[in-house]
Parts: C-alpha cells; structure tokens; sequence
C-alpha cells in the first residue's frame, strides 16, 4: 500500500455513504495527489512537470508558501466542508492554490461569522473537464 492509499484510507475511516459521496464529487483524491506531488517535488520541479506551468515562474515566494501551507492543509483533509475549511492562505493564496491545481472560480458565497471572521464557498471548474468542486476557506482580519 502507498502512502496515497494510505492517507486517503486514514481520511476515509468511518465516512458514511453521504461523508463519502462529498469527498469524492469534490475530487478529494485527485486534488490530494496533486498537493502530495507539490509538496514532495517543491515549485520549481512541479512547474517543470505541469501541464500548464503551474506555478507561475511570477509568482512570490509568499504566494508560493501560500500554496504550500494549502497543500499541507488538503493532506490532512481540509477544505471540502464547511466545517473544515481552508484557514490563514487568505483569499489570494485560497485562489492560487486552485489555480495551481487547474481550477477557476466560478462562484462564490460569502458568509459573515462576526469577529472580522468570514467564510468563503467556492465553486471551481477544471480547466480540462469543466468538472466543478466547492471548497471552503475561512478569513479571519
């Protein structure tokens, strides 16, 4: 067994039919092995083996330890419910993680938690299947 199939049973342990449906109509295991190649190849190599150059060569350190904080964050099964969102990538490094990962926005809902805290629903489409995901990340200021 390998370490994907390993995480993604360690996730998985006790879903109900409901919990798992959720995991994979958002494509959870897709999006964590691509976060789990991010994480062991680092940026440049990934970029070098990324069909779209992702991430940009433009992109800023700060962006791209967004990115990594996010990818972290999906290992440990984050950012597919609204009980367990995305947290400190912001809104920029939230958007950037998807974009590296080939996914657009195509909607978004905002939800005031008070405290200066606000929570996001995304919806993205794959740049190649057009397949769409929601995915939640919360804003503290």
């Amino acid at each position: 067994m390998n370490d994907i199939t390993r995480k993604l049973d360690e996730l998985t342990a006790g879903f109900t039919d409901a919990q798992n449906d959720l995991f994979i109509e958002n494509r959870f295991p897709y999006i964590l092995v691509k976060a789990d190649s991010y994480i062991k190849s680092g940026p440049e190599v990934y970029r070098n083996e990324d069909a779209f150059a992702m991430p940009r060569e433009e992109w800023s350190d700060e962006d791209l330890s967004l990115i990594m904080d996010g990818c972290l964050q999906i290992m440990e099964g984050v950012g597919y419910t609204a009980e367990q969102p995305f947290k400190k990538l912001g809104i920029r490094g939230f958007n950037l993680l998807f974009t590296m990962l080939h996914f657009t926005s195509v909607g978004r809902k905002s939800s005031s938690l008070g405290q200066g805290r606000m929570q996001d629903e995304t919806t993205f489409e794959h740049a190649m299947d057009k397949s769409r995901v929601t995915y939640y990340n919360l804003v503290e200021r």
